[in-house]
């Protein structure tokens, strides 16, 4: 599916996962002390950058226009910029992830484990998502 500004889905508001995922890791950290695990890999600003990129592509979506008059109002570079940063972005995020979805896996115990894997569980598809979209606007508006 080739993604437009028309078609795209944001899977949750960005500015709430970092809440999220604040609330979730406060709300174990003493287990997460007890068993030595940090989660010091930037997770936050990461939410954060992500959180700032899809403002701008909001402001593009409330923009309206058609295709080519978005790109000739925006500009190409500008709009290139922006989603090569969503791109990017989902791939740090997407590995940060990762690496603290294996710190914990195996190690908490339940309730602490099970709902940090979703939290973490729900950021790896937002930040696959990101990709996917970004690379598919980019394809899209790259013409």
């Amino acid at each position: 599916m080739t993604h437009t500004l028309d078609t795209i889905k944001i899977s949750d508001e960005p500015e709430v996962i970092r809440g999220k995922w604040k609330e979730i890791k406060g709300r174990y950290t003493e287990v997460l002390k007890a068993k030595n695990i940090q989660f010091d890999e930037g997770m936050g600003p990461l939410l954060d950058k992500r959180a700032g990129q899809w403002k701008k592509i909001h402001t593009w979506m409330e923009r309206k226009l058609p295709d080519i008059e978005l790109v000739k109002a925006i500009g190409r570079s500008a709009m290139k910029s922006v989603l090569q940063t969503l791109i990017s972005n989902a791939n740090e995020l997407h590995t940060v992830a990762t690496n603290y979805r294996n710190q914990i896996h195996g190690h908490l115990g339940d309730p602490a484990e099970r709902a940090l894997t979703a939290a973490l569980d729900e950021i790896l598809s937002d930040a696959e998502h990101d990709r996917t979209v970004g690379e598919n606007l980019l394809r899209a508006y790259d013409r």
